[in-house]
């Protein structure tokens, strides 16, 4: 339920995210920014600004997300559930 933000040049913890209460099944970061997006079996989608360690934004929904697939050239994000549910949402990065 936790993401590590890693430094590689020495392969340290910089810091740990916990913001989801299950399994993070998905994470991607978003190109060019400083923005990680993530899912879980909790039914959240969280927008994590990973230079300042915080979480900007989230979703909630009924069921958990599986798999997050981020498509730069229209800023949609494809989320998809078990099953055969999949939701598109818009991403909205100048909040």
């Amino acid at each position: 339920s936790s993401i590590y933000i890693w430094d590689t040049r020495n392969w340290t913890v910089r810091s740990k995210l916990c913001y989801h209460s299950a399994a993070v099944c998905s994470i991607i970061g978003i190109p060019n920014t400083d923005y990680l997006l993530s899912c879980s079996m909790d039914k959240t989608i969280k927008l994590y600004n990973y230079q300042k360690f915080m979480i900007t934004d989230h979703h909630s929904s009924s069921t958990p997300y599986t798999k997050l697939v981020y498509f730069e050239d229209s800023q949609k994000l494809a989320v998809s559930s078990p099953g055969t549910t999949i939701d598109i949402f818009n991403i909205n990065l100048s909040k």
